[in-house]
């Protein structure tokens, strides 16, 4: 969120149900969901809930995964960018 609101875009967090980050870039409503792997493990029927709303509500979403030992788990279900390249990923949705 820091990195995009130092880039001029205007960014909500939430800590609730909705996505831990939200904005918008050419008009399209982009949501990041940080995710641990927990979830997937202990509550996937809560992950899949999740997963509609995103479908749901933005144009585009993103798992954005603290353990890269999840990834080919949350491929399956939407994209997926590693904490490490998250920068990058962001730098390439502001161009």
């Amino acid at each position: 969120a820091e990195y995009l609101r130092k880039k001029g875009i205007e960014v909500q967090t939430y800590a609730s149900r909705k996505p831990d980050v939200v904005f918008s870039i050419n008009g399209k409503k982009i949501a990041l969901e940080v995710e641990s792997g927990i979830i997937l493990v202990n509550n996937k029927k809560q992950l899949l809930e999740k997963i509609a709303a995103l479908e749901k509500d933005y144009d585009e979403w993103y798992f954005v995964l603290t353990d890269r030992k999840h990834k080919n788990a949350y491929k399956q279900f939407g994209k997926v960018i590693d904490s490490r390249y998250l920068r990058s990923a962001l730098s390439q949705m502001v161009k």
